[in-house]
């Protein structure tokens, strides 16, 4: 067995692994790690994309998590029927966004139950994730603490329901089942899914399952297609009108639609492309949307004023 393909644990890039029950038979798989000071604290909230888990993005928080000192926390999870997530009462593939953005919302309201002390949060969603972000700013808002920002990575909506006619193709031509775990993480890297070999050892084994003697994938992706049109549409608009500071983050060319190059050209949200990564990017190029991301938060969020700390005139 080849060292780049065995199977890596994600406990050293996150702290816990937690499972948040939202509702009676409701079991998320929960990767966090709280930030060094609670005051005025900021939580950076990971979403998966389709047929991904939480782990996709243990590299990115890890290089996160060093830049930052501590100061930022991170959060990513298991979205329903997929990873280590059990959704047991009989709709674990009702996907709709609502119900995605409604997890999302309810994950973070069962672990942050106090809004007054809260911490704030920046919602980061990779693809589907990036449209499941937009959808769920308002609700978050209300229910939990202030999004402070927004990053859709590598997500557009013209590109995606350009694609949509071709994905059930895409996903049948798979293989449908590997003869090991180290063969998964060896087609993930081979075919350039996954181009990081070390987050392909952390990611893959969390997205396949063991069955007699075989692993199969963990998520039936099929099964989401009635979903896969209501994912994406009307995306670029809820993005452009989060209210909170917004980055976009590409792989290579890919192009705007015609909503997102009017809003760009407007200066509405932050636009960075990365070369020489695949869709994955947080999983290609970590340090790369890791030093991104931080450059957003320091320059949106971090060098807020703490009022408290201000002398008011005559004060010693």
């Amino acid at each position: 067995m080849q060292a780049e393909y065995t199977p890596l644990s994600g406990q050293n890039y996150f702290d816990e692994a937690l499972e948040i029950e939202t509702k009676p038979g409701c079991i998320f798989r929960v990767y966090y790690s709280a930030p060094i000071e609670q005051r005025n604290a900021t939580v950076v909230v990971f979403h998966q994309g389709a047929g991904y888990t939480g782990l996709s993005f243990a590299c990115l928080a890890k290089e996160l998590r060093r830049l930052s000192n501590g100061k930022l926390g991170m959060l990513s999870f298991d979205a329903r029927a997929h990873g280590k997530t059990r959704i047991e009462d009989g709709n674990e593939y009702e996907m709709s966004l609502e119900t995605l953005s409604n997890d999302l919302t309810q994950i973070l309201a069962k672990l942050f139950t106090d809004k007054a002390t809260n911490p704030q949060f920046i919602l980061a969603g990779h693809s589907l994730g990036g449209s499941i972000c937009s959808h769920a700013v308002k609700s978050i808002n209300q229910l939990v603490g202030k999004v402070v920002g927004l990053c859709v990575l590598d997500a557009v909506e013209g590109t995606a329901m350009e694609a949509l006619p071709s994905m059930a193709g895409i996903v049948k031509s798979n293989p449908q089942s590997f003869t090991s775990l180290s063969q998964a993480i060896s087609w993930h890297i081979s075919n350039r899914v996954i181009h990081n070999p070390e987050s392909a050892r952390l990611s893959v084994p969390s997205m396949v399952v063991e069955k007699d003697g075989k692993w199969y994938w963990r998520t039936d992706l099929l099964r989401t297609e009635p979903y896969w049109s209501d994912w994406f549409k009307g995306l670029s608009n809820k993005f452009i009108s989060a209210p909170t500071a917004k980055l976009l983050i590409l792989a290579g060319a890919d192009k705007l639609d015609t909503p997102l190059m009017i809003a760009q050209m407007q200066g509405k949200f932050q636009l960075n492309v990365i070369q020489n990564v695949g869709h994955c990017l947080q999983e290609d190029d970590p340090a790369r949307v890791a030093d991104l991301l931080y450059a957003f938060y320091e320059r949106n969020v971090g060098h807020v004023v703490d009022l408290a700390k201000i002398k008011k005139v005559g004060q010693a």
